[in-house]
């Protein structure tokens, strides 16, 4: 026994404009926003956990350098400098790009930062209150412009 369906209910199971992601589950996008955010935050402090890293990051602070040219400056052996590479790269601490023959590898100071000041407003007491006071502020600055 087949039911036809009216448009209004064709509608609203295949709306003209398609729904976000965000508007089709309102709580499911913040968790997972927050989820993503704590995920990254979690690669960085994985990253940042070997002193090996923390080593390439202080060589990579002032200047670029290859993958050999600091691989030289360790006693281990070249795909363990890699491997270290690799999860700096994929913690978003830093960046390379293939010049010739060569790999040259940066810091990426904002995502360290970024990641680093993130974890001290969520640890930090005193925060919270000053976060909400902010939210607000932006929250009524936005209000006025959109009145003018």
């Amino acid at each position: 026994m087949r039911r036809a369906l009216s448009r209004a209910s064709l509608a609203a199971l295949h709306p003209a404009e398609p729904l976000s992601f965000s508007q089709r589950y309102p709580q499911t996008s913040k968790q997972l926003g927050k989820r993503l955010y704590i995920g990254a935050m979690q690669k960085v402090f994985e990253a940042l956990a070997s002193s090996v890293r923390r080593k390439i990051l202080a060589y990579l602070s002032e200047t670029e350098l290859t993958a050999g040219q600091i691989a030289d400056r360790f006693d281990i052996s070249k795909p363990a400098v890699s491997q270290h590479l690799s999860v700096l790269q994929n913690a978003g601490l830093i960046e390379s790009e293939k010049r010739g023959q060569f790999v040259h590898y940066r810091i990426v100071r904002e995502n360290l930062t970024n990641t680093l000041d993130g974890y001290v407003q969520e640890v930090c007491p005193v925060s919270h209150p000053l976060k909400r006071e902010s939210h607000a502020m932006n929250k009524a600055a936005s209000g006025d412009q959109d009145k003018a």
